[in-house]
């Protein structure tokens, strides 16, 4: 995600689709988990994008990772 907020701070790029695969597999008794991801997106566009707050940072604080079944992550956004 920080990488996403560098690109639209030096590229102006925003982004509005996702393909996100997670893969896990077991390594000595421990699961392990993959993540792939694309971001789809375009140069912002005052005539087509409604421009909003923008993010300063991803940060750590209250992150929340779970790796139960699946795999979900909770990240707080600096506004």
């Amino acid at each position: 995600m920080s990488e996403l907020l560098f690109l639209h701070d030096t590229e102006n790029l925003v982004f509005s689709k996702f393909n996100v695969k997670l893969y896990r597999k077991l390594k000595n008794q421990t699961k392990i988990f993959y993540l792939e991801a694309l971001a789809f997106g375009e140069q912002f566009n005052p005539e087509v994008h409604e421009k909003r707050s923008e993010v300063k940072a991803v940060t750590y604080h209250m992150m929340e990772v779970n790796l139960e079944d699946t795999c979900e992550l909770q990240v707080i956004l600096d506004i």
